[in-house]
Formats: C-alpha cells, sequence, structure tokens
C-alpha cells in the first residue's frame, strides 16, 4: 500500500492538476519496482520532480498546504475564538472555536496563504466547498455559516460536529452493526436527495467525509467536489477525474461531462460495503489499480467476507455498484425506500465512541 503522504500527495495533486493520472501511476509504479529490488526510490514527490513530471517549487508549495497554525499567544482568529486543532487536510487546518458574536460553536477552517491565490484551483475548492454549504440548508448535510477574508487569509465557518466519522468509528470500534449502517446510508440518501434537488452533486462521498453525531444523526460534509449549476467550466467540463480511487464511481474515472447523483449513490454504497465488511471492495499497490478495478472489476460479494450479512442488505449494495449508472437505483430515495422495506422505521444508529 502506498505512504499515508504519498496518498495524501497524490490526491492533492490531481485536485490542483498538477499532474496527470498517467504520470501519478508511472510513479507509483516505479517506487513499487525500487521497493521489489531493495532500493529506496524516495517520496512520490521526489520521483514526480525527478522525471521531470513536477517542480520542485510547486512541490514545495503542496507541503506547504495545511500548515497555518493559531500560536497559543493569539487565540482569536477574525471573530473567532479558538478552543483546539480539529484536524488537517488537503485544504487547511480546521478548528474548533467560538463564534463570539453569537456564543455559537463552530467549526472554523483557514485556508494556508500559500493558497490563497486568486487564480489557484485550490483556493477554488475551498471558495466552492462554503459556497456550496452556504446555499444548503439540510439536518444530514454540514451546515455552512459563514465564508470570509481576513488580509489574504480565507476562512470558513460551519457546523460543529460533536462526534466522529464513519472512517473514524470503522477504525475505532471494528465491523458496524448492519441496521446501523443502513441507517446511516438511508440518512445521507436524504441528503443526497436534497442536494440533487438543488441541483449540487457531491462528487467524493467516503466513510471519511459521513460524520455522525453523539446522538446518531450523520451529517454528509466536504463539499470540496461538488458540482453546482454555477460550478466553474473547467470543473463541470475539463474531463479530469474527481474523487477518491476506492470510492471513485466508473463515470467519474472515464471523466465524462454528465456526472450526477448516480455517482453518489455509486459512492456511498461503497462505503455501505466498507461498513458491512471492514474495507473496500477494490484495493491494489497504486491508485491505478484500484481505478482500473473500479472500471471493470465485479464487486466481490459482501457476505463472502462477512457471511451473517443478510441477502437484502447484499441486494442493496449490489445496486447501488452497478459499473452501469443505469442499472443502479436512479436516485437517493429509492435506495430510501429500499432500506424502508427491509428494516422498517428504526431509530437512530446506536453507535458507541
Amino acid at each position: 500500500m502506498p505512504e499515508d503522504a504519498d496518498v495524501i500527495l497524490a490526491q492533492l495533486l490531481l485536485s490542483r492538476r498538477f499532474v496527470e493520472i498517467d504520470q501519478l501511476h508511472e510513479a507509483v509504479e516505479y517506487q513499487r519496482h525500487e521497493k521489489a529490488g531493495g532500493r529506496s526510490p524516495g517520496s512520490l514527490g521526489d520521483v514526480l520532480v525527478a522525471k521531470g513530471a513536477l517542480s520542485r517549487e510547486k512541490l514545495e508549495e503542496l507541503q506547504n498546504i495545511g500548515s497555518i497554525e493559531v500560536s497559543p499567544a493569539k487565540k482569536r482568529f477574525a471573530n473567532y475564538e479558538i478552543h483546539g486543532k480539529l484536524g488537517r487536510g488537503g485544504m487547511g487546518a480546521v478548528f474548533k472555536a467560538v463564534d463570539t458574536d453569537s456564543g455559537e460553536t463552530i467549526a472554523l477552517k483557514i485556508l494556508p496563504p500559500a493558497s490563497a491565490k486568486e487564480e489557484d484551483s485550490h483556493l477554488e475548492r475551498f471558495l466552492r466547498e462554503a459556497r456550496v454549504a452556504l446555499t444548503l440548508s439540510h439536518p444530514n448535510i454540514v451546515q455552512g455559516k459563514k465564508l470570509g477574508n481576513v488580509k489574504g487569509i480565507y476562512y470558513y465557518a460551519m457546523e460543529y460536529i460533536d462526534g466522529k466519522s464513519v472512517a473514524d468509528v470503522l477504525d475505532g470500534y471494528g465491523l458496524m452493526d448492519e441496521g446501523d449502517a443502513l441507517e446511516i446510508v438511508r440518512q445521507i440518501c436524504r441528503g443526497l436527495e436534497y442536494a440533487a434537488e438543488h441541483n449540487i452533486v457531491h462528487r467524493d462521498v467516503k466513510p471519511d467525509n459521513i460524520l455522525i453525531t453523539r446522538d446518531g444523526v450523520a451529517k454528509l460534509a466536504d463539499l470540496g467536489l461538488a458540482k453546482g449549476p454555477a460550478s466553474d467550466a473547467r470543473v463541470t467540463a475539463s474531463g479530469i477525474t474527481l474523487g477518491t480511487p476506492h470510492y471513485i464511481s466508473p463515470e467519474q474515472v472515464r471523466g465524462e461531462e454528465d456526472i450526477d447523483v448516480r455517482s453518489d449513490i455509486y459512492a456511498l454504497g461503497i462505503s455501505l460495503y466498507e461498513m458491512v465488511t471492514g474495507g473496500p471492495p477494490f484495493d491494489g499497490d497504486s491508485m491505478g489499480v484500484v481505478i482500473a478495478k473500479q472500471l471493470s472489476d465485479a464487486i466481490p460479494p459482501a457476505r463472502d467476507v462477512r457471511p451473517d450479512l443478510s441477502i437484502a442488505t447484499e441486494y442493496i449494495i449490489d445496486n447501488m455498484t452497478q459499473k452501469d449508472r443505469k442499472k443502479r437505483y436512479q436516485t437517493p430515495a429509492a435506495v430510501i425506500k429500499e432500506i424502508d422495506g427491509l428494516t422498517g422505521k428504526r431509530k437512530r444508529p446506536r453507535l458507541k465512541f
């Protein structure tokens, strides 16, 4: 498996369009070949620079992403009082903060100054996430609060979630109860249905982007790849593969322009598979291998991995993850109807963390 730092770098490279996926695949294959021969190939970034696919300047720019800090002596940013860091991702650091005007606890995402350039695609993604979230209001989507800029530093305030991501739950507690997993999918489908009604496609549904509150409410997060009616032409019609390899739909891999909610249904189906089996259906030594499997390989039967799983849940997974999107559930509402028919009206997930 690729190193975590290399995976993060690869995702940043693709999202910012610094390299083509074929160049990434070639670099990863070179790393694997060198390791197999007992040699140290260096990091993915170093390999890409050595091959002339990436400049050292661009690599250093990516390595600076997320480096912004709030010093202990300065616990305020704009009109927010900082109460600690929640995490760091491809688009900067996220802090727990309190809005000093309203007293509300929020999550505050701050984009590093090095990435805050008007022509920068990373800034475009940051602004797109905030603007899309600010237009949506649904209990199963993380609510946007405010987008702002202080002395050239962009920030985005959003709903604070007291809970964990599905990925964190799986990492810490193992397989999910089948009923809980289906209820999470049902709730996220409500959010996706609402988003689709507003012509929004998420395009990066995965366990990391599904948050669960302590009282069992599932919320869809990270709209940085979301496609809306006013999306930039370079995002909607570039043919660039966007998404995360383990969850990306075949039509996204092919770079098709008319991506719709059925791609989100596919990714959510892969996520459901992971919730009930412990891992995604496809893996490989490189992103290229995983993406190739998304295009051509059938999903391994979930019951082969977890024999106690019901036939009905395996049926739902199969119908969410058909390679041909015309053969999938056509709307999130159809998935909800199927789950309701299987489980009836359920209470919120009984997650323990």
